[in-house]
């Protein structure tokens, strides 16, 4: 047994010297090609604030749960009368074609040829443009398309050392929320300091089909839980074993329905029992219209936790310590970052080290707290 152990201890981290390979490979790679991408002489212009109307945000390499963080920012430039693009891929393109303070979401790609970057170049005339997010693995594409479009002015995040810019803000608050970074960028707007709140318009039909779906189980049921157990990354997910210990412990509760949402593929593999369900529904709006009915939340994926914090529901969530970028600690960045979330961090680096029973007696805590409210 010990053997097994050791062995498997070996594999493990043979396994982890080669992600560390692979990553420092693509590395190297991303920033060779920058390099010469950003090589040519580029005279880097002032910003006129006077002069900026057409303001184009990328969003590319992005996901959901950044969508979610910008809407606050969005909803704030707007309300400052700035005509607003968004430029995405195809993967979340709907959520921001779905906000009213957009004017317009312009489609980008890694496959990309030529003559689409030339599209872009020809058909695109903005004051300014902003990139958000530091360099990472996404910046080559994110750096042609800022390239393509050649707004008239552009504006990074610690990126002085790279002339597609004309201006680089500072950051290095590396224990602080990500709506943080976005105060920034409206500090060097000359836009008046405010809190930033989270901005997700739900379309009607999806609000009806959530509402409809609930109306069936609200005479049996007092309280609903959304139980989201899966992210976009499998360090982050439950495990097997937790999902089942703690569906088993809430389809315990007296009038508690808990409803499963996530990526369907995988979510509609798990046991169900019979207060717990599985979401028929595939819309993201459906499961966040799903959300804001909730009672409670539990969920390790951020994008989830960016919907309770949208609507203010209480949550327990879990973390796995990662680090990005190096420097920026994922725990505080991309925190719940509101009075009802109880926020859970695992040992290491995997969501699926919390003990069951850990997350059990705070699934409790906050039932009984429902529970005191309702009555």
């Amino acid at each position: 047994m010990q053997w097994a152990q050791y062995l498997s201890n070996i594999f493990q981290y043979c396994k982890h010297l080669n992600r560390q390979r692979n990553i420092k490979t693509k590395e190297l790679k991303n920033n060779i090609k920058i390099f010469f991408l950003c090589n040519e002489k580029r005279i880097k212009t002032d910003i006129d604030l006077n002069n900026i109307t057409d303001i184009a945000i990328l969003m590319y390499g992005k996901g959901i749960g950044d969508a979610i963080v910008l809407s606050g920012l969005i909803k704030i430039l707007k309300e400052q009368n700035y005509k607003i693009t968004i430029l995405a891929e195809k993967r979340i393109a709907f959520y921001f074609e779905n906000n009213s303070n957009i004017d317009k979401v312009i489609l980008v790609d890694k496959s990309f040829s030529a003559e689409d970057y030339q599209k872009l170049k020809t058909t695109t005339d903005f004051d300014l443009l902003i990139d958000l997010y530091d360099k990472d693995l996404s910046s080559y594409i994110r750096f042609k398309i800022i390239k393509a479009i050649n707004a008239k002015h552009t504006i990074g995040f610690n990126q002085k050392q790279y002339n597609i810019f004309d201006h680089s803000i500072e950051y290095k608050e590396y224990k602080s929320h990500i709506t943080k970074r976005l105060t920034y960028l409206l500090d060097y707007l000359q836009i008046p300091a405010q809190e930033i709140s989270y901005d997700v318009p739900l379309p009607e039909d999806d609000m009806a089909i959530a509402n409809g779906f609930l109306q069936q189980y609200l005479q049996k049921y007092s309280t609903i839980v959304i139980f989201n157990p899966f992210s976009t990354n499998k360090m982050r997910d439950f495990s097997l074993t937790q999902i089942d210990k703690m569906t088993q412990f809430l389809n315990s509760r007296d009038q508690v329905l808990t409803i499963i949402i996530g990526e369907h593929q995988r979510i509609s593999q798990l046991k169900t029992y019979e207060n717990i369900i599985i979401n028929p529904h595939r819309s993201f709006f459906v499961a966040a219209a799903l959300v804001k009915s909730a009672d409670l939340v539990i969920t390790p994926d951020t994008s989830i936790v960016h919907l309770a914090n949208t609507f203010n529901r209480r949550m327990i969530c879990t973390y796995n310590n990662r680090m990005i970028d190096r420097n920026f600690i994922n725990n505080y960045v991309w925190s719940p970052n509101y009075p009802n979330a109880v926020q859970l961090f695992a040992n290491k680096n995997q969501v699926s080290d919390i003990l069951p029973d850990i997350l059990i007696q705070h699934i409790q805590e906050q039932l009984d707290l429902i529970r005191n409210e309702k009555n």
